[in-house]
C-alpha cells in the first residue's frame, strides 16, 4: 500500500534539478533547516507551499507527495486477508473503524471499495448488536452506489449491483433489491462463447478451454445457488422438493462441485433440512443435516477456491478475483458461523433433543473446537 511520501520525492527532484537545500530554501522563503526536516521526514511543508513546490519541479501536487488514490490488485488482496484475520481475532468495532479509515483514504479506488464492501457484508454478523450490523449494511449499500458513480468497469459495476441488492435483502427491503436486479442489463448471448471461438481459430486452444470452463463453472454455481430459494417456494409440495433436491445432488456430485466449492454449495443441505422440517419430515431433515456436517468436517481445510478434474484450467480466473483463491472470510469465523447455523437455528427446535441431532452437533464441535 502506498503512503504519502514527500520526503523522498523532494530529495530526488532537488538532486535531479541540481540545486542545494539552500537554493530551494531561498526560492521558498524558508530556512535550510526546514528543507532538511522535510527531506528526512521529521516534518512536512505548510500546505500553502505545496503548489509552489509542485510548480518549481514541474509536477502535480499528487506526484509531489507521492499520493496514489488507486491501490493495485495484490495490495487489495493482502489488505482484505489482513482484515479477515483481524475480524476473527479483534473486537469488531476496532476493526470496522480501521476499515472506515481505508475506505475514506481510497474513496476514489472502486476496486478497493468493492472488496471492502464484500468484506463488511461477510463480517457484519460479528457486530455486537443488530443495530450495529444494520448500520454496517446501510453504509455498505451506500458505498456500492458511490462505486457506480466512479467507475465504468463492467465487472465492478455488476458486482456492486449484486452487493447492493444483497444489502437491501438483509435490511428487509426486497422491493429495492428487485428493482436493482430487474434493471441490470444482461447480455442476450454469452460473450464467452464467441471469445472461446476466437481463441480456437487463433490456435490458442488452452485459452479457449479456460474461457469455456470459467463460463460453465460460474453459470452452474449461479443456477445451483437458486435451488435453495426454489425449495422454499415449493415447500407445500413434498414431490417437488424431493425432485429438485435430488436434481441438485445429482448435478453437484456428478461434477465434484461440492468438494470444489463447499462454502457455496453445502449450505443447500441446511436449507433443505429447514424445508423438510416445515413439511414435518424430520428424518429427511436429519439426513440432510448429516450430509451438511460430513462435508464441513471432511478433508476440505484450509478452505480455498480450487479446480477439480472437470475444471482444471481455472487458475487465471481465480487469480483475477480480488482475494485470489482465498475464502472471503477467515476460517475460524466460517466455522463459528457453520456451527451456529446448526446448533442455534430455531427451525430445528423440534429435533434438537434427538440423539441424531446431538450427534451431528457433536461431530462438528469435535472438528471445530
Amino acid at each position: 500500500m502506498r503512503e504519502i511520501n514527500i520526503a523522498s520525492i523532494l530529495v530526488g527532484k532537488r538532486k535531479e534539478k541540481g540545486i542545494t537545500q539552500d537554493e530551494l530554501a531561498g526560492y521558498l522563503g524558508v530556512s535550510k533547516a526546514a528543507i532538511s526536516k522535510w527531506e528526512t521526514g521529521q516534518s512536512y511543508p505548510d500546505i500553502t507551499l505545496l503548489p509552489l513546490l509542485a510548480a518549481y519541479f514541474n509536477i502535480s501536487i499528487d506526484d509531489l507527495i507521492d499520493y496514489k488514490p488507486q491501490m493495485v490488485k495484490e495490495d487489495i488482496r493482502k489488505l482484505y486477508l489482513k482484515f479477515c484475520r483481524d475480524f476473527s481475532e479483534k473486537p469488531f468495532d476496532k476493526v470496522y473503524a480501521e476499515c472506515e479509515k481505508i475506505i475514506k483514504k481510497y474513496y476514489a479506488c472502486p476496486a478497493l471499495l468493492l472488496e471492502m464492501g464484500a468484506l463488511l457484508v461477510n463480517h457484519c454478523m460479528l457486530a455486537d448488536s443488530q443495530e450495529k450490523s444494520q448500520e454496517v449494511l446501510e453504509k455498505t449499500r451506500d458505498l456500492m452506489v458511490h462505486i457506480r458513480e466512479e467507475t465504468n468497469d463492467e465487472y465492478i459495476l455488476g458486482v456492486s449491483v449484486y452487493l447492493e441488492a444483497g444489502c437491501e435483502m438483509y435490511l428487509d427491503n426486497p422491493s429495492a433489491a428487485m428493482i436493482l436486479l430487474e434493471d441490470c442489463n444482461r447480455p442476450k448471448t454469452s460473450p464467452e462463447v464467441i471469445l472461446a471461438s476466437a481463441f480456437d481459430r487463433l490456435g490458442k486452444k488452452d485459452r479457449a478451454i479456460e474461457v469455456l470452463q470459467t463460463m460453465i463453472y460460474q453459470n452452474i454455481l449461479l443456477a445451483l445457488g437458486g435451488f435453495g430459494n426454489l425449495l422454499f417456494e415449493y415447500a407445500d409440495s413434498e414431490e417437488k422438493v424431493d425432485m429438485w433436491m435430488n436434481s441438485f445432488i445429482q448435478i453437484a456430485e456428478s461434477m465434484d462441485l461440492i468438494e470444489m466449492h463447499p462454502g457455496g454449495l453445502a449450505p443447500m443441505f441446511l436449507l433443505a433440512a429447514e424445508v423438510y422440517i416445515t413439511q414435518g419430515r424430520e428424518q429427511k431433515a436429519l439426513a440432510m443435516l448429516q450430509k451438511y456436517a460430513n462435508i464441513f468436517t471432511g478433508d476440505i481445510y484450509p478452505l480455498k477456491l480450487q479446480g477439480n478434474r472437470f475444471f482444471d484450467q481455472m487458475d487465471n480466473w481465480f487469480d483475477m478475483l480480488g482475494i485470489g483463491t482465498n475464502m472471503p472470510r477467515c476460517e475460524s469465523v466460517v466455522k463459528g458461523s457453520l456451527l451456529e447455523s446448526l446448533e442455534k437455528n430455531p427451525k430445528f427446535e423440534s429435533i434438537s433433543d434427538t440423539d441424531e441431532f446431538k450427534r451431528i452437533v457433536y461431530q462438528m464441535k469435535l472438528k471445530f473446537l
